[in-house]
């Protein structure tokens, strides 16, 4: 599987602690915009999702 599929699978219902993410847009490579739904736009990499991705199934 693919990083950007893998992230396109955890929204929109992803919760993790800081929120809901709302979309997900590859930029580059493996980097990522992830807005949540908050408001706000970070930059994230296959790392950071791997570490999402476990928090969420772990709920």
């Amino acid at each position: 599987m693919k990083v950007g599929d893998l992230v396109r699978n955890l929204y929109p219902r992803c919760r993790h602690e800081i929120g809901i993410i709302i979309d997900v847009d590859a930029i580059s490579g493996d980097v990522y915009t992830v807005v949540w739904m908050h408001g706000e736009i970070e930059y994230m990499n296959s790392a950071d999702i791997a570490v999402i991705s476990e928090v969420s199934n772990g709920d």
